[in-house]
C-alpha cells in the first residue's frame, strides 16, 4: 500500500472519530490503540 495513501486513509478516519466519539466510543478507543 502506498504510505500516502495509508496516511490520507488514517486521517480521514480520524476526524471521522472526531465527530463519532460520542456516538462510538469504542472505535475511537480502537484507533488510539493502533496508533500506538
Amino acid at each position: 500500500m502506498n504510505i500516502f495513501s495509508h496516511l490520507k486513509l488514517r486521517i480521514k478516519r480520524a476526524n471521522q472519530e472526531k465527530t463519532n466519539t460520542v456516538d462510538n466510543p469504542i472505535s475511537n478507543q480502537e484507533i488510539k490503540a493502533e496508533n500506538f
